[in-house]
Order: structure tokens, then sequence, then C-alpha cells
């Protein structure tokens, strides 16, 4: 009798375990979904002024090469046509919210053409974002290269 209870009992823990981690890896808030994709959008229309909104003033990137840039520095790069992103794509976004902060992880894939020179993008980010004044903005976006499987 004792290890059917043992055995139910590491069945329940199971199932709770599982459900535990289902809840983890649930869809990213509504509200997320729809900032990246103004995110993404910004880029293509190199639109500085939701850019200026995203990206709190004090906000620092951290470039996939390691560079380690300023909004007015990304910002800028956007403006001048320096950098232009097209065909952007969003996926795998997880955020975790804690009170007026947020963690998001997620893949990037675009086109992008840097200084004239056109690359294939595929990274993943970490991004930090601050609720203030009823609004979400990135204070800190790190990106790392997504290498091809073999």
């Amino acid at each position: 009798m004792n290890t059917m209870k043992t055995v139910s009992a590491l069945i329940a823990l199971g199932f709770a375990m599982l459900a535990a981690t289902a809840a983890e890896h649930k869809a990213a808030p509504p509200e997320f979904v729809k900032l990246y994709a103004q995110w993404d959008e910004a880029l293509v229309k190199a639109d500085v002024a939701t850019l200026n909104k995203l990206y709190a003033d004090e906000a620092r990137l951290t470039s996939p090469e390691g560079k380690l840039e300023t909004k007015a520095d990304f910002v800028g790069q956007v403006k001048s046509g320096e950098y232009k992103a097209t065909n952007p794509s969003t996926t795998e976004l997880q955020v975790h919210t804690y009170g007026q902060t947020a963690v998001a992880t997620c893949v990037w894939k675009a086109e992008e053409t840097i200084k004239g020179e056109k690359i294939s993008g595929h990274y993943r980010f970490t991004d930090v974002w601050v609720k203030r004044d009823g609004r979400w903005q990135v204070v800190a976006s790190q990106g790392t290269p997504v290498k091809a499987q073999k």
C-alpha cells in the first residue's frame, strides 16, 4: 500500500512539474507582442518618432558585434539611413514581468543594411523594459548572433 501511495505522489508531482513548465512557456502578453510588432515596423519605416517612444532616454544597446550604443546613437543611424532593416520577424517571444520591469527574450531575423553593407541577421535578443507613465520602454537590449546548426 505504501508503494502505491508513493507512486501516486510521484505521478502527481510529475504532472505538477509539467503544468509549471507549461505556464513558464505560455504565450507572451499581447501588449508585448504589439510592442515588438511596432518596433519591427518602426525599423522598416525608419520611424524615428516611434523608436524614440520605445527606447528610454538612458537606453543602452549592445549590438551582436559587442558594440555599446546609446539610444541617440542607434536612432541617429536609423534617421540618417545608415541602418535599414527589411522583412523583420520576431519569434519565440517570452516575457517575464517583475512589477514595473520586464525581461523579454526573442529570436529576431531581418535583412539589414549597415553603412551600405547588406547582411542577413539572425539573432537572439534579451531586452529589459521598464514601465513609466503607463507605457513600456526598453532600457537595455543585447543581441547575440545565432549560428547555423550543423
